[in-house]
C-alpha cells in the first residue's frame, strides 16, 4: 500500500506527465519572420503538405505563426510568401526544412523595399506633377504590401517640345527626341495620349489618361491624368491587367476609368513581384524565383487574383 505522501507524489507525477503529453500534442510547426522593418502585421501565404498536398495559399497573419504539422513532400509545391508594409515581398520556394516533427521552425528574413528606378520625362504640365504622382504611387504600393519603392530620376522639363501627341503605335518621334534609358521604366508626360478606338482602325483614335506600351514595355505615356494614373500604368508594366467585378470594384488600382483606385490584392502583389515579365524581373531589378501567372490563372503556383482583397 502507498502512503498518503506517496499517493500524492504519484498523482503529481501523473499530472506532470499528462500536462507534458497535452503540450506535446498541441505543438505545431511555426513560421517566424526576422529583420522586419516597421510594425505592420504581415500576410503569409503558405503552400505545402500536411496529410496530402492539401495546403494551397493558406493565409496567416503575424510574425510568429503556428501552421500545424507541415511535412516535406517533394511531389508537392512547398513555399512561403510574405507581404508586409515597408518590406520587400519574400518568396521562399521550395521550403525543404519541414520534417515529420511538429516542432519545426522556418525563419524567413525580410528585407527593405525593392527600389525601382523610373526615368521621368516632363514634356507637358509642370515638373512637380511627377513628384506628386510618384509619391502617390509609393503610398499605394506600400500600403498594399507590394514591396516596391519607385525612385524618380531627374526630371527633364521640356515644356516647349514640339511633340504634342504620342501613342504606343508610333513611338519613334518621341524616342528619337528623348531616347529612353535602357533597362529602366521611362515615363513620358506629353500633352496628349491617344489610343485606337475599340473596334476601329489605326486612323480612329481617342484621347486617354495614360498608356503602358506593350510593344515597348519600358515606355509609359501619361496625358490627361488623375493622381493615380501613373500608379495604374505602372501596374500594367508589372504584368497586371484591368479588373472587373464581382470580386473587384472601382477602388482597385487596376479598375479602368476610376478616380478612387488605391487597392491591390495579395494575389496581385505576388504577380507584381514573381511574374517573369514584370518590369522588376525583366529589367534585372529583382533577384529571386519567377513564374508566369496571368491574372486569369489559378493553380498551385498562382493564387487566385482576388486572394487577400483589402481590408485584410
Amino acid at each position: 500500500m502507498f502512503s498518503r505522501r506517496q499517493r500524492r507524489a504519484l498523482l503529481i507525477g501523473l499530472l506532470v506527465v499528462l500536462i507534458a503529453l497535452i503540450w506535446y500534442l498541441r505543438t505545431e510547426d511555426r513560421i517566424v519572420l526576422a529583420s522586419q522593418t516597421g510594425s505592420d502585421l504581415p500576410v503569409i501565404l503558405l503552400d505545402g503538405f500536411r496529410s496530402a498536398c492539401d495546403v494551397d495559399d493558406e493565409m496567416h497573419r503575424g510574425t510568429n505563426v503556428g501552421v500545424g504539422n507541415m511535412v516535406r513532400d517533394d511531389n508537392c509545391l512547398s513555399e512561403i510568401a510574405v507581404f508586409a508594409q515597408e518590406n520587400a515581398m519574400n518568396l521562399t520556394t521550395p521550403v525543404v526544412t519541414w520534417t515529420t516533427s511538429s516542432t519545426d521552425v522556418v525563419t524567413v528574413s525580410e528585407a527593405a523595399l525593392l527600389r525601382v528606378p523610373v526615368k521621368v520625362w516632363t514634356l507637358s504640365g509642370i515638373a512637380n506633377d511627377a513628384v506628386v504622382h510618384v509619391s502617390k504611387t509609393n503610398e499605394i504600393y506600400n500600403k498594399m504590401r507590394a514591396g516596391l519603392l519607385f525612385e524618380r530620376d531627374q526630371t527633364v522639363d521640356a515644356t516647349q517640345t514640339t511633340i504634342t501627341v504620342a501613342s504606343c503605335e508610333n513611338l519613334t518621334p518621341l524616342e528619337m527626341a528623348y531616347p529612353p534609358v535602357p533597362q529602366k521604366l521611362n515615363v513620358y508626360y506629353v500633352p496628349r495620349v491617344t489610343a485606337p478606338v475599340t473596334g476601329g482602325t489605326a486612323t480612329m483614335t481617342t484621347n486617354v489618361n495614360g498608356r503602358w506600351c506593350a510593344n515597348d514595355p519600358n515606355i509609359i505615356l501619361i496625358g490627361s491624368f488623375a493622381p493615380e494614373t501613373l500608379a495604374h500604368e505602372l501596374g500594367h508594366s508589372l504584368t497586371l491587367d484591368h479588373v472587373a467585378g464581382p470580386a473587384f470594384d472601382s477602388t482597385n488600382l487596376m479598375w479602368p476609368l476610376s478616380t478612387t483606385r488605391t487597392g491591390l490584392s495579395i494575389g496581385q502583389a505576388l504577380r507584381i513581384n514573381a511574374n517573369q515579365q514584370s518590369a522588376i524581373n525583366r529589367n534585372g531589378i529583382r533577384a529571386g524565383a519567377t513564374r508566369t501567372c496571368p491574372d486569369t490563372q489559378t493553380d498551385a503556383r498562382c493564387p487566385a487574383l482576388a486572394t487577400g482583397i483589402p481590408p485584410l
